[in-house]
């Protein structure tokens, strides 16, 4: 389970530079909100000191584990991932109109982050275990489903910008995995005129396909 160490060895440079951008972090949140009121400036800084404290704790932990370890667990590792996002569904924190967060515990957090990582361990091992199959139609599809259902409920909050990053990250890890080279000819064959088309689609003012806020930031 645990890996077998040498620590002079161990990346401290990467521990540094994130406790130092966390901590620049937290100065930043205290002084933007020091303009409004000190109590309000005391809180959040509190949460974030307390959110960093565990986080660095865990960031250490899970370092010194084994991945192949917990990539066993990989079917929970999706169970997990879908149901934080169905939880969002049924019992999320709506903010600013978009309903991305969920309290667990006294925390609020913000599951579609969670299956940015959690997508990989749970492709990387798929692609992994069933190697002899992956160029598989069949198997492709399979892994391409299971996607989309991460896909579709990070929409659903909505999160146009981190649904299409979990797509690239489907894309990027089975082309890594290995996926034949006819597959990615017609992928790129399919995606170019798909692409056109749907540019040319939002570039209508009244068009109805995605929020507007969502075409400002594309156009």
């Amino acid at each position: 389970m645990f890996r077998h160490y040498d620590f002079k060895r161990y990346n401290y440079l990467i521990i540094i530079n994130v406790l130092v951008l966390a901590i620049i972090g937290i100065i930043a949140i205290g002084s933007a909100t020091q303009i409004n009121t000190d109590l309000g400036s005391d809180t959040f800084v509190k949460k974030q000191i307390i959110g960093l404290i565990i986080g660095f704790i865990c960031m250490i932990g899970i370092s010194i584990i084994d991945y192949h370890f917990i990539s066993k667990f990989y079917p929970i590792i999706y169970m997990v991932m879908v149901g934080l996002l169905l939880a969002v569904l049924f019992m999320g924190k709506t903010v600013g109109g978009a309903t991305r967060w969920v309290a667990i515990g006294g925390f609020v957090i913000q599951p579609s982050e969670f299956a940015k990582l959690l997508i990989v361990i749970f492709l990387a091992k798929m692609i992994d275990k069933y190697r002899v199959v992956f160029n598989k139609p069949w198997f492709l599809l399979i892994l391409t489903l299971l996607s989309s259902i991460v896909i579709f409920l990070v929409l659903q909050q909505p999160d146009l910008s981190t649904s299409v990053m979990i797509a690239g990250v489907f894309l990027i890890t089975i082309f890594v995995g290995g996926l034949d080279v006819r597959y990615i000819i017609a992928g790129i064959i399919i995606m170019i005129p798909i692409l056109i088309i749907g540019f040319e689609l939002i570039k209508d003012p009244d068009q109805e396909i995605i929020e507007n806020y969502q075409r400002t930031r594309i156009m």
